[in-house]
């Protein structure tokens, strides 16, 4: 078996340029609850006779403009 001389934790790259990971996470932390209130779909219960009615009616609902 070969021998690894090879140090651990050793550092293969770094990141470039500074991040605010806090400010980062709140602007993910906004879109997730835009997203959450109503942002995608219509919230209920829908039935649908078979499945390409629901998917007719899915993409007609996700691809309307607000």
């Amino acid at each position: 078996m070969d021998s690894f001389d090879e140090k651990i934790g050793k550092t293969v790259s770094r990141r470039s340029g500074e991040s605010d990971s806090i400010h980062d996470a709140g602007i993910l932390l906004d879109t997730i609850s835009r997203l959450r209130d109503g942002g995608l779909c219509p919230t209920g219960v829908y039935r649908f006779k078979d499945f390409d009615e629901a998917e007719q009616w899915a993409l007609r609902h996700l691809a309307r403009p607000d």
